[in-house]
């Protein structure tokens, strides 16, 4: 492969990165909102469902795009290593930020869901 490739495959993994994380909030907003505004209607057995249908997916997306960053520091270092191009400076401690701060937030959605459900009463 030759370094425009290369570079042009990495680019195309930023791309996707950033499409896959669009989906990720996406789907965070739209478990919200229906926690939101249908939270406390719903039967135990739909939140079970709507809830297992959210992890799926977000697994999958935070995955995809774990696999994605991963699959850029690689090549940067490939690219780096034959052409002396810059180095990627603390690309595994962003990659494992975006992933912490992902699993934070599924959390954060699934304590809204059961704050939502459960309420304080005074």
């Amino acid at each position: 492969m030759t370094e425009y490739e290369l570079l042009d495959l990495v680019g195309t993994w930023k791309a996707d990165t950033v499409s896959n994380g669009t989906s990720f909030i996406s789907i965070l907003f739209a478990y919200i909102l229906a926690a939101y505004f249908a939270g406390a209607k719903l039967t135990r057995s739909q939140v079970v469902i709507v809830t297992i249908l959210m992890l799926w997916h977000c697994s999958i997306t935070l995955f995809q795009i774990q696999l994605n960053m991963q699959s850029m520091i690689e090549y940067h270092e490939l690219i780096r290593a034959e052409w002396s191009a810059p180095a990627v400076r603390n690309g595994m401690i962003m990659k494992w930020v975006i992933v912490i701060g992902s699993v934070i937030s599924i959390l954060a959605t699934l304590y809204f869901m059961w704050s939502v459900r459960h309420p304080k009463t005074k």
